[in-house]
């Protein structure tokens, strides 16, 4: 009888972040955090029109929190933006995150983030 093999989802599952670099910079560092996390989740340097991903921890995470990502820019200035009003630790949904442009101030221009169901 040959053998049967089932995809089995993990036992944790986290939600991912992708960041689409869709500007003629290359972006700093990417942290992204929330009250409580002990080690920040991070991407290094996007080149521009690229994406990268992340998976963000929840596993010790009890009540809902926001989630923010920050980065320091060539100043050494700390922006952050909130990204997610509640993660908890149910959320497992992917979340995309479109940076347009560079502002003066060094901040980024985000045009949209997008949350997407996670489909078996």
């Amino acid at each position: 009888m040959p053998t049967i093999f089932k995809t089995v989802r993990p036992v944790f599952n986290f939600p991912m972040v992708y960041v689409h670099n869709n500007t003629t910079t290359t972006i700093p560092e990417l942290y992204f955090t929330y009250e409580g996390l002990s080690i920040d989740s991070s991407l290094k340097k996007i080149k521009p029109n690229k994406v990268k991903s992340t998976a963000i921890s929840i596993k010790n995470l009890i009540n809902p929190k926001p989630l923010y990502m920050y980065f320091l820019d060539e100043n050494n200035t700390k922006h952050d933006i909130v990204i997610l009003e509640n993660l908890s630790h149910t959320f497992i949904d992917s979340i995309h995150i479109c940076a347009e442009s560079i502002n003066e101030d060094g901040s980024l221009k985000i045009t949209s983030y997008i949350c997407e169901k996670y489909k078996d």
